[in-house]
This record gives structure tokens, sequence and C-alpha cells, in this order.
């Protein structure tokens, strides 16, 4: 079902509340007035959960046979954390990891875990975005994660853990892990959405053009998207896919691969690949055939719906000196000489900027003529000019135009 505009906000305000509440469920297991941990300890048959105890005592509860889920907020605690650490015998750095909020996302493996951080976003009201830095370290029957800020989103995970509701008692702490994620991923774009209705793109930039295509061996029939049902898609994009398809209200197998994705259905390891292309000569040297486009990018400048006189004024410069570089890469600088008894003729080949430059020569009959050509017109106008007697001819790069 296709929602309107008014059915979209509403859906999104459905969605934005329900973030909002799951936020605020999340009880308060107080270590101190800075740290909040909690830890949730699990096998198929029971569950445990410990709460507002000293970190000595919620670390003691950790069984190695048991699948458990340490979790940390706040991480002004640097001893507390080190403790933590020296349990599951983090490295030092994996702290300095930890502890830096402004760190970008990465995935490190480790002998022993996995670490991974990334940032996790919320939406609280129309003129605000509240995010946090989150890390997480998976290891044998257990998952550490630590969060900047207090509270998450994460309340239907620990409900379905508590009340044994679908699988992730019974798989492991990566599943645990990916659920986690997961759920953090999809909240991105419910806030996206909302950044989308106060944005509005104000210049393609032209560069990094590319787009996330579904592609399927050479000879065979794609039947559309309804036909990728039950399919094995081999991707480096997961959630992209995940999203695409659930539009479609198509279910697949999305194996998740980093890197030589197109390689995947010659070895038997998927039926289809989604990834990026540009010119879809890769596609076509492993037999690949594009068949659907999930979306299009290149590099953009946006702007907020809500810039003061002043913001617009800076970005008015800033997009002044962006433009007066793209002109000049799609235009060349042209000279060349031509015989004066040639020169009208030549003249109403280059339409330059307004009308081209023309100087004597030191030779009597010959005239320097320099003009602009556009990219798009160059070779065409090239060939005609040495038709029409023009000798000499110089192309020369733009590095700026001001019109």
């Amino acid at each position: 079902m296709k929602l309107g505009k008014r059915g979209r906000k509403a859906a999104l305000h459905k969605v934005t509340e329900h973030l909002t509440n799951e936020f605020r469920k999340k009880p308060e297991t107080r270590i101190n007035d800075n740290v909040i941990v909690e830890l949730i300890s699990y096998n198929n048959e029971t569950v445990l959960m410990e709460e507002n105890k000293p970190i000595n005592e919620i670390l003691s509860q950790c069984d190695r046979n048991r699948k458990n889920w340490l979790n940390v907020d706040g991480l002004s605690d640097r001893n507390l954390i080190g403790q933590v650490a020296d349990k599951f015998d983090l490295h030092h750095l994996i702290i300095e990891d930890i502890m830096n909020v402004d760190h970008q996302p990465k995935t490190d493996e480790l002998e022993g875990h996995l670490f991974f951080t990334m940032k996790m976003f919320y939406r609280f009201d129309e003129d605000k975005i509240d995010y946090e830095h989150i890390s997480f370290v998976l290891g044998k029957n257990y998952l550490l994660s630590f969060q900047e800020k207090e509270g998450d989103i994460f309340s239907g995970i620990r409900t379905r853990i508590k009340q044994d509701n679908g699988i992730i008692r019974k798989r492991g702490t990566d599943y645990l892990l990916y659920r986690l994620v997961d759920t953090i991923v999809d909240s991105y774009y419910s806030v996206l959405e909302k950044i989308g209705e106060q944005v509005e793109t104000i210049e393609e930039l032209g560069f990094g053009k590319c787009r996330l295509s579904i592609a399927i061996p050479r000879n065979q029939v794609y039947g559309g998207v309804a036909s990728l049902e039950g399919k094995r898609i081999a991707t480096s994009y997961p959630f992209i896919v995940k999203n695409y398809l659930k539009q479609h209200n198509v279910k697949a197998d999305i194996h998740e691969i980093s890197g030589s994705v197109e390689i995947a259905p010659g070895i038997g390891l998927s039926d289809v690949v989604a990834d990026l292309v540009s010119s879809g000569s890769t596609l076509f040297m492993n037999g690949l055939k594009e068949v659907e486009i999930m979306l299009k990018s290149q590099a953009v400048l946006i702007k907020n719906n809500k810039l003061s006189d002043e913001q617009l004024a800076l970005l008015n410069k800033l997009l002044f000196r962006i433009r007066t570089v793209k002109k000049a890469k799609r235009n060349k600088y042209v000279l060349l000489n031509a015989p004066n008894d040639k020169l009208k003729e030549i003249i109403s080949l280059l339409p330059g900027m307004k009308s081209p430059t023309v100087l004597p020569l030191a030779e009597s009959g010959w005239s320097s003529v320099h003009s602009v050509l556009s990219e798009d017109e160059f070779w065409d106008k090239i060939e005609q000019l040495k038709e029409a007697g023009a000798q000499g001819i110089l192309v020369i790069p733009i590095e700026k135009m001001v019109v």
C-alpha cells in the first residue's frame, strides 16, 4: 500500500513516538550518578537479569556457559570500563575506541572477539535529532555494549529475551548483535525521512555517480522484483537490499559479502547479486546483467530550509564558487590562428562567452582567435574549424569560469 503525504507523516509520527517511548522504557540500573549497568544472562530455558549492583557483583554473574549481554550506559567512569575490559580480556586500544565518542564507525576483528562501533540516532521533536556513540564487543557467549548516553531503543529486544518470544534465546550472541544493529539501522530510516522534509537539494555536484542494482546471470530471464522471492542475494549492502525487498513484499535470503560480490553466482554462493554499478563492465565480465536499479547516487549539496539570512549569504558564496569550477570543467579554452579572409566564417563557429577575442598576429593577413568551447560539442567544432582554415589550434583546460 502506498501512503500519501499525510499518511506518511502520520506513520512517521507513530514511528517517532514509538522510538521515543522505547528510549524511555529502559530500566534505571545505576552504579553511580554517571553510569548505568545491566546484565542479561540467558539460555534456552532461563534468563537472569542483574541490575543496580556493584560492578564486581554483576561481572561475577557472567556465566560463560550461558549467553551474556552486558550493557553499560555512560562512558565517564574509566575505572568501571577498565574492570569490564579486564573481565573479558580486552586490549587497551579497544577501551580508547569505546571512550572516543567522536570515532568514526569501524569494525576490528581481533583474537577472541569482534569490535564494532557506530552511531545510534533518535528523533524527539521537530527541531532536534539526538544521537550517541555506541560500541559492541562480541565474543564467545558474550556481547558487551557501551553507550555514550542513558537510554536506547532496545526495550523490545529485552522483552523478547525475558519472555522468550522469537528465537533470540535459542541463538548465539552473534545473532543478538545482529538484532541490535538491525534495530539501530531501521531507526535511521525514520530519521532520514524526517530530515528529508527539512532539507532540499540545491546542487548536483557531478561526481561519485553510481547506482545500486540487482544483477542476474545473462542467460536468465528477469521477471521483475517478484521473481527474486526465495533467491539467494549476495551484497555488501544488506540493509538497503532488505528494505527495498520489504517495500515490494519480497522475501529473499540475503548473504552479506565484503568485496568481489560479482563472483558469487559463478562459484555457487548466490543466485543474484546486488552491487554498486558504474559502467557495468565488471558485471559483464562475470557473466551478469543489470536488471533492476534500486537507487541512484551522486554527491549533492543540500541545505536546511531554516537557514538564517547570514547563513544563506554564506551558502550563496559557496554555491558561486562551486558553480565556477563546475562550469570550467565543462568547457575548454581554445586559441587558434586564422587567415583574415576566413575570420568571419571561423568566428561564426565560436560562440565564446560573449564573442571570441581577435588579436592581430605579427604576420600580415593572420589573426589569433581566442574563445571557449563546450565539452559536449568540442570535437565537432574542432573539425569544423580545421575545415574553415584554422591552424595552430591550442586547447587549454580552464580552472575556474566566472560568467
